[in-house]
């Protein structure tokens, strides 16, 4: 496995964004997991990153999955937090979303299961934006659509990426 540097620098290369691998998060495994889909997924690999600097930064939870990264970037590059804020705001207010409890149907889709300490205790993930049947995540790997829960859930490690 890459180090954090090393992956950072590959998907900087690779989708012209910029880590701090001084920071703690996004963890290892995270990092590990983007460099490894960057090939196959770059448009949703460089979404998730954006989204979560955006989240980090604004310190607010992306609820918006139809967001571009050309929106993320752009929030990322507005120097006032506040106004970055209202931006979002306006975004998100102004997304296609009807309320909807289910995933846009070109979202794209990862295997995800729990990690092993929580799957070994026998607990689940719970993502109320999953399809009906799929919002439970359990030991055994499941297709889910991306969302803001899921990739909180990546990013925070109850979540790994499960292997073919």
């Amino acid at each position: 496995m890459a180090t954090r540097k090393e992956n950072a620098g590959l998907l900087g290369e690779k989708l012209g964004v910029t880590i701090n691998t001084e920071a703690t998060n996004p963890k290892a495994d995270v990092l590990q997991g983007w460099a490894d889909r960057v090939e196959t997924d770059p448009e949703g690999v460089k979404r998730e990153i954006l989204t979560t600097q955006v989240q980090d930064a604004l310190d607010v939870e992306l609820t918006d999955a139809t967001l571009t990264s050309e929106q993320l970037q752009a929030l990322l590059d507005e120097p006032d937090v506040d106004a970055a804020r209202a931006a979002l705001a306006e975004l998100q207010g102004s997304s296609t979303s009807a309320g909807s409890a289910e995933p846009a149907p070109d979202a794209p889709t990862f295997t995800v299961r729990v990690n092993d300490a929580i799957a070994a205790y026998g607990g689940t993930f719970t993502d109320p934006d999953q399809a009906q049947g799929n919002r439970v995540i359990g030991a055994d790997p499941v297709t889910a659509h991306w969302t803001p829960a899921l990739a909180r859930g990546l990013r925070d490690g109850t979540l790994v990426e499960a292997q073919d």
